[in-house]
C-alpha cells in the first residue's frame, strides 16, 4: 500500500469581500481552496429572509468565538461554490451584468438565500438575453419554478431536426437516459 500525502486545503481571505468593517465571517469550503469573507450581516439580512433568519438567532454578547463572529470560527456555506457566490455579492453590492454565467449564478443563489429581488431581477434579464439556449431555459425553468419558460423552450427544442439535439442539451432537459 502507497500512502499519498495530502495536501492541506488552503484558507484565504476573499480579496474584494473581505471587508475591514464587516462584522460576520463566511467560509466557501472548496475542495482546493477555503475563501473566507467578511461582510456586512445587515446588508445580507435586509436582502436575505434566510440570512434575516440566521442573524435573528440569538447569541451570547460576551462569546466573540460564536459562529460567525470570528475568522476561526465562520459560518460555512456548504454545496455554495465561490464563483457563484461571488456574482451574488457582486449584484448586492450594485453590480449588473447581463452575461449568462453571473444571472444563472444569481438566480441560484437568490433561490437558495430567499432573495426575492435577486430572483426577479436574473428571470427578467435571462428572458432578455439573446440567444438564450433552449435546454437551459428548460433547466433553469423546471428547477427553479420559472414556468413560463419551459413551454417555449420545449417548442423552440422541438422544432430543431433530433439529430442536431446534443447530449448536452438531452441532459439539460433532464432525458439523459433516452438519449442515443
Amino acid at each position: 500500500m502507497v500512502l499519498q500525502s495530502v495536501e492541506p486545503v488552503q484558507r484565504e481571505e476573499h480579496p474584494e469581500y473581505y471587508l475591514k468593517d464587516g462584522t460576520v465571517y463566511i467560509l466557501i469550503p472548496e475542495l482546493a481552496r477555503q475563501t473566507l469573507y467578511r461582510l456586512y450581516p445587515g446588508l445580507l439580512a435586509l436582502q436575505s429572509s434566510v440570512f434575516k433568519t440566521l442573524f435573528s438567532l440569538p447569541r451570547s454578547e460576551t462569546d466573540k468565538n460564536a459562529e460567525g463572529m470570528c475568522a476561526e470560527n465562520p459560518i460555512v456555506l456548504y454545496g455554495v461554490v465561490r464563483h457563484e457566490f461571488d456574482h451574488l455579492l457582486d449584484y448586492l453590492f450594485g453590480g449588473q451584468e447581463s452575461r449568462e454565467e453571473f444571472l444563472v449564478s444569481v438566480l441560484k443563489l437568490s433561490m437558495f438565500f430567499e432573495i426575492t429581488r435577486g430572483f426577479e431581477y436574473a428571470v427578467t434579464e435571462l428572458t432578455r438575453l439573446t440567444p438564450f439556449d433552449a435546454a437551459l431555459q428548460i433547466q433553469l425553468g423546471r428547477q427553479y419554478r420559472v414556468d413560463h419558460w419551459v413551454e417555449p423552450a420545449f417548442q423552440t427544442l422541438m422544432s430543431k431536426p433530433l439529430l442536431r439535439l446534443t447530449s448536452f442539451d438531452a441532459a439539460r432537459m433532464g432525458l439523459q437516459y433516452f438519449y442515443c
